[in-house]
């Protein structure tokens, strides 16, 4: 019980506190995607809706985890594996751009921004495929 609050509290300061300023950023880009759509090549316009899409999904499964809400493992699972995909391609993207604006490099606050969130999305999805696993083998073995 202690270990279960204790990821819970860590998650709260070093997940969703930063996934909090970083879904402000996903819903601009969702919005960047729509407007731009006939303006922007569509491929910019697919990845700068996807990239928010998948950032707001995340936010939705961190939030859930950190608060404790009662959501099914199976679409936490899929909330947390699409933040978890779309800040890992947000890094990648970042790390390799030469535009200043865009790089993401290894100050404290690109860490706590980017990498944070990232490590407890990974370490809280990997726990809810084995709560999601453990459910459907106690569901096989009531029927």
């Amino acid at each position: 019980m202690f270990l279960k609050t204790l990821l819970s509290g860590l998650t709260t300061i070093f997940a969703w506190t930063p996934a909090s300023v970083l879904v402000v950023i996903a819903a601009y880009g969702l919005y960047a995607g729509v407007i731009n759509i006939v303006d922007v090549h569509w491929s910019i316009t697919l990845g700068l809706f996807l990239i928010g899409l998948g950032g707001i999904g995340g936010y939705m499964g961190i939030t859930s985890v950190a608060w404790n809400l009662k959501v099914s493992a199976k679409w936490n699972s899929l909330l947390l594996a699409l933040g978890v995909l779309t800040l890992t391609t947000v890094i990648l993207i970042g790390a390799t751009s030469e535009s200043e604006v865009l790089y993401i490099g290894l100050y404290w606050v690109d860490l706590y921004l980017f990498v944070c969130p990232l490590v407890l999305g990974f370490i809280h999805l990997v726990y809810q495929l084995k709560l999601w696993r453990s459910s459907s083998v106690v569901e096989d073995n009531q029927k």
